[in-house]
């Protein structure tokens, strides 16, 4: 006779409904790949499959970690200006800065990152800062940095946006007095 408990009981459910969950998801992946087999890789049905199985992966993996645009579709624009009143600034003042992003891809909401660099004449990196922002199709703001103490000399600002496996730039120059 055999005894089992219900700790031994619950844990062997569990077990089945893994077992069932996996064996469904292979269903699923396996009807999907019969519909059209060659669809994303026209060499071979086996190429078809496994570019077909890393789209899908790669989608959901995309979703689960919340990018929103998933597709990746996106293309972005971004201009950098420095309004004339910021374009010769004292030491020990703040540079304002506005920034627009304009998304000529696939609209959908999309995690960018903004890094802003600012370099002395010489090259030097006197400042860098980060930020993430997500963006639909369009956004302009205003950017106010706050600077180190920076000596008399031409500086440039650059931005770099990263989104989706590509990246976007901008610069411009402003001199401190």
């Amino acid at each position: 006779m055999k005894y089992r408990n219900k700790k031994t009981k619950t844990l062997e459910k569990y077990k089945v409904l893994t077992f069932v969950a996996f064996a469904l998801l292979v269903v699923l992946l396996i009807s999907l790949l019969a519909m059209n087999p060659n669809r994303f890789g026209p060499t071979s049905f086996i190429e078809g499959n496994v570019t077909l199985i890393e789209k899908i992966t790669n989608t959901i993996t995309k979703i689960i970690t919340g990018e929103t645009n998933p597709t990746g579709n996106a293309l972005f624009d971004i201009k950098l200006t420095i309004p004339e009143k910021y374009k010769v600034i004292s030491s020990g003042e703040n540079i304002s800065i506005i920034v627009d992003l304009t998304n000529f891809g696939e609209a959908g909401k999309t995690n960018v990152s903004l890094t802003y660099i600012i370099t002395n004449s010489k090259g030097d990196i006197v400042l860098i800062e980060h930020e993430k922002k997500v963006i639909e199709t369009q956004m302009s703001y205003f950017k106010t940095i706050d600077l180190p103490y920076l000596e008399r000399d031409n500086y440039k600002i650059f931005i770099e946006m990263l989104y989706s496996n590509t990246s976007a730039t901008a610069n411009g120059e402003f001199n401190v007095n």
